[in-house]
C-alpha cells in the first residue's frame, strides 16, 4: 500500500519538476545521474511507444523552443500556451528568438525522446516556458542527467541517421547546441568532421555556425575551404549568417569577395543581402561584377532584399548602366517584383522609349 501510494504521489507532483510547463502527463522519475544513456536503453526497449524527457541548461537564453500552433505572431499578448501536443506528430516547431513569444530569460530546456522496440524514433525540445500537452500519456522523466552524459547520447543518436528521418538529425544538432559549455561544441565538430552521413555534417555544421562563436566561425573556415558537398557548404554559411556578431559579418563578406569557388561566393552574398548592414551593401555593389554569371545574379536579388530606399536605387542603377545584360534584366525582373513607384517610373520609362 505504501509503496502504490509513494507511485500515485510522483505522478501528481513531479510536472512541476520539468524545465517545460507539462501538464495532462502521468509522469514517473528516474534517476538519471547512474548511467543517463543505460536507463534511456531499458526504457526503450519497451513494445510500447513511451515519451523519455530530461532536462539541461540551455546556452541561448533569449531562444524559444515550441510550436507554431503555440504563437499568435501578430499579438504577444494572445501567447497561446498548451497548444504543443505530444499525441500529434504534425506540430510544426519554433526554433529562435522570433519575437513571437513572450521576453523570458530561459535558463534551461527540455528533451524529449519517443521510443518503441529499442529505438529512439523522434526528438522533439521545447523551452521552459513552452506549455506541453501530454494528452494522458506517460513520460519517463531522468532528473539529474549530466550536460556531458546527454551530449554524448545525442551525438552518438545523430550519427545513427540511416535509421531515422533526416529531420532527427538536425532536432539532434540543435539538441546539442543548445547545451551550455564547451563539450557543445567539441560534439558538434565531431560530427561536421566526422560523420559519414553528408546531411548529418551540414545539419551540425548550420548550428556550430549558429551557436559556436568564434570557435566555431574557426572550424567552419576550414570546412567550407574543404567541402565537396554544396549542402554542406550551404548550410555552413546559413549557420554563420544566424550570429548577430560584427564578425561573422566579416567572415561572409571575406568569404564572398576572395573565396575561390563560386558557390561559396554565392551563398555568402545572399545571407549579406539579408544581414542588410552598411558594409554588406556596398559589397553588394561590387559582387555584381563578379566574374561568376551566378554570382552577379545572386548578388542583384540580394540587392532587392535590401531596403527599399538601399535596394531599388541600386537595382535601378545596375539597370541603368550595367554591361552586363544579365545583370541588367535581373535587375529589371526584381524591380518589377518589388511594386516600388520609382520601379514602375523606370520600367514605364523603358517601354515608352
Amino acid at each position: 500500500m505504501l509503496r502504490s501510494f509513494l507511485i500515485a504521489l510522483v505522478l501528481i507532483t513531479t510536472p512541476q519538476a520539468f524545465a517545460t510547463q507539462l501538464t495532462h502527463a502521468a509522469v514517473v522519475q528516474h534517476d538519471g545521474s547512474r548511467g543517463m544513456a543505460a536507463t534511456l536503453r531499458q526504457l526503450a526497449a519497451s513494445a510500447k511507444p513511451v515519451w523519455i524527457a530530461w532536462d539541461e541548461p540551455t546556452a541561448d537564453p533569449k531562444s524559444s523552443m515550441c510550436c507554431f500552433e503555440s504563437i499568435d505572431a501578430g499579438d504577444k499578448s494572445h501567447w497561446r500556451g498548451g497548444r504543443c501536443s505530444l499525441a500529434d506528430r504534425r506540430n510544426g516547431f519554433s526554433i529562435g528568438d522570433n519575437g513571437a513569444m513572450p521576453a523570458v530569460n530561459r535558463t534551461t530546456f527540455s528533451i524529449f525522446a519517443r521510443a518503441a522496440n529499442g529505438v529512439v524514433e523522434e526528438l522533439r525540445l521545447f523551452s521552459e516556458d513552452c506549455a506541453v500537452d501530454g494528452e494522458g500519456l506517460t513520460v519517463h522523466y531522468l532528473t539529474n542527467v549530466a550536460p556531458a552524459d546527454s551530449i554524448t547520447w545525442l551525438e552518438a543518436y545523430a550519427q545513427e541517421e540511416s535509421t531515422r528521418t533526416k529531420k532527427d538529425s538536425h532536432e539532434a544538432a540543435a539538441a546539442i547546441a543548445t547545451h551550455r559549455g564547451p563539450q557543445a561544441i567539441d560534439a558538434l565538430e565531431r560530427l561536421v568532421t566526422r560523420a559519414q552521413s553528408t546531411s548529418v555534417r551540414a545539419n551540425a555544421a548550420f548550428w556550430l555556425g549558429h551557436r559556436g562563436g568564434t570557435r566555431g566561425r574557426q572550424i567552419l573556415r576550414g570546412v567550407i575551404d574543404q567541402a565537396d558537398s554544396h549542402q554542406l557548404i550551404d548550410q555552413a554559411i546559413a549557420g554563420i549568417a544566424q550570429d548577430d556578431a560584427r564578425e561573422a559579418t566579416d567572415l561572409l563578406l571575406s568569404l564572398a569577395k576572395t573565396h575561390r569557388s563560386p558557390q561559396v561566393r554565392k551563398q555568402s552574398i545572399f545571407w549579406l543581402g539579408q544581414r542588410a548592414g552598411e558594409k554588406a551593401t556596398e559589397h553588394l555593389k561590387e559582387a555584381a561584377d563578379d566574374p561568376d554569371q551566378e554570382v552577379r545574379e545572386m548578388a542583384v536579388f540580394s540587392i532587392s532584399q535590401l531596403p527599399r530606399d538601399q535596394g531599388i536605387p541600386e537595382l535601378i542603377r545596375l539597370a541603368r548602366t550595367h554591361k552586363n545584360r544579365g545583370v541588367r534584366e535581373k535587375a529589371i525582373f526584381w524591380l518589377g517584383q518589388s511594386g516600388d513607384p520609382r520601379a514602375l517610373e523606370y520600367i514605364e520609362e523603358v517601354l515608352t522609349k
